[in-house]
């Protein structure tokens, strides 16, 4: 896994449609969590297996993410998203943005698909601290590896130097 300084600092702007949660629109406010923290994970396509693996670990590890707003964003439409969701069982919201076109600020960043993105939710406007991805799909942090992500998060507080919550 390889986490990458580009893109961070960027500030989150978007609206989309989203499968499995409340509201029926997210939105970048929506990210907003007592601990300052929430994990995007952007999978690859409706029919990539190791999306799906990503998507099913991130969901059993949802207990140990206490405080934290963790959602997926799927590139694809809200129907195929609803049925994604249902099909997996997934915790947490999935977020219908085809091709990206909400999060292209980002995105464009990520050499590989899926990957994760770490974001601080207390000021303004959501902002991306870090970007896990590599080289290869496989190099997207699994379920285990999101939890240190936060546990070390927690430990180092943002780059802002505001502290997270514990």
């Amino acid at each position: 896994m390889n986490d990458s300084a580009h893109g961070v600092g960027q500030r989150l702007a978007f609206r989309v449609p989203t499968a499995g949660g409340d509201p029926e629109t997210y939105t970048a406010a929506d990210l907003s969590s007592p601990s300052g923290i929430a994990l995007l994970l952007f999978l690859r396509h409706h029919h990539c297996a190791l999306s799906r693996k990503r998507a099913r670990s991130l969901a059993a590890h949802a207990e140990e993410f206490d405080g934290v707003t963790v959602a997926a964003v799927l590139p694809d439409t809200a129907d195929r998203a609803n049925v994604w969701h249902r099909r997996y069982d997934l915790s947490f919201p999935l977020l219908a943005d085809p091709e990206f076109e909400q999060f292209e600020g980002v995105t464009e960043w990520v050499p590989q698909m899926p990957a994760v993105a770490r974001v601080d939710t207390r000021g303004e406007a959501p902002t991306v601290e870090q970007l896990y991805s590599g080289a290869r799909p496989q190099d997207c942090p699994t379920g285990e590896e999101m939890v240190d992500i936060v546990a070390e998060a927690r430990r180092e507080g943002p780059a802002t130097g505001r502290g997270f919550a514990d």
